[in-house]
């Protein structure tokens, strides 16, 4: 009974198709959206490694110059002794590698948050 019911839907069915050129048309507009789309998806990833590449080397070169300077750093708290530097001087290496980090990841970020907008990374294609 029900299997009677559903041929009689189906039987007057007969949806109006668009013309071929018009179903074309739109097929290409479509397509040539996708490609717009992954083209600039693409050149994002690139940008994008390249900011990292650029913020990796940045960091790295940045905790190498400031490791270069820890004895520097050193010598300066034991010279200047104030009261409040003290302890400080004594355990100046555990809060000078916390510094070196901090500022190596600082300055990491911020080379990269550079390289994407010099970059044009906010730019539409």
């Amino acid at each position: 009974m029900e299997d009677d019911k559903l041929k009689k839907l189906f039987a007057g069915f007969d949806p109006e198709m668009a013309s071929d050129a018009c179903f074309m048309s739109g097929l290409r507009k479509s397509m040539e959206a996708v490609e717009i789309v992954r083209q600039h998806s693409m050149a994002m990833r690139r940008k994008n490694r390249k900011a990292v590449v650029i913020a990796a080397v940045a960091g790295f070169v940045s905790g190498v110059l400031f490791t270069l300077l820890l004895p520097l750093i050193g010598e300066w708290l034991q010279t200047s002794r104030p009261t409040a530097m003290a302890s400080l001087a004594l355990h100046y290496r555990m809060v000078a590698w916390i510094a070196v980090a901090g500022a190596s990841a600082l300055i990491a970020k911020n080379t990269y948050d550079v390289s994407m907008s010099v970059m044009g990374a906010g730019e539409h294609s």
